[in-house]
């Protein structure tokens, strides 16, 4: 879409130019890499509808992550177990690490 608003406002009249110019920095702010804008898509594509990736713990830090995390330690696959255990470790929130905990004592987690 950058490309082709590139093309166009090369010849579009010269009212339109500032508008169209407005569109590209829009989409693409003065002074982002362009490999930022393709992460970006490609993130927001694989995302729920919360924004967030399902089971995603590298996600950006917020309720929904923090429950997803917490249902994760219970899940059945041992690496997002302690991949979740891990992330959660990592929060400064007693009750997301007493979680943690429980889960260790549980033997549902290696950490």
């Amino acid at each position: 879409l950058l490309a082709a608003l590139v093309d166009v406002q090369a010849g579009a009249p010269r009212d339109v130019r500032a508008a169209l110019v407005d569109w590209m920095i829009e989409l693409q702010p003065l002074g982002a890499p362009s490999w930022t804008l393709a992460e970006d898509a490609a993130r927001a594509a694989s995302t729920g509808p919360d924004g967030v990736r399902p089971a995603d713990p590298d996600g950006v830090r917020s309720a929904a992550l923090r429950e997803r995390l917490l249902s994760l330690l219970d899940s059945d696959e041992p690496p997002e177990r302690n991949r979740a255990a891990g992330t959660l470790l990592a929060w400064p929130e007693p009750d997301a690490r007493a979680a943690v905990l429980d889960a260790y004592l549980r033997g549902r987690i290696d950490e």
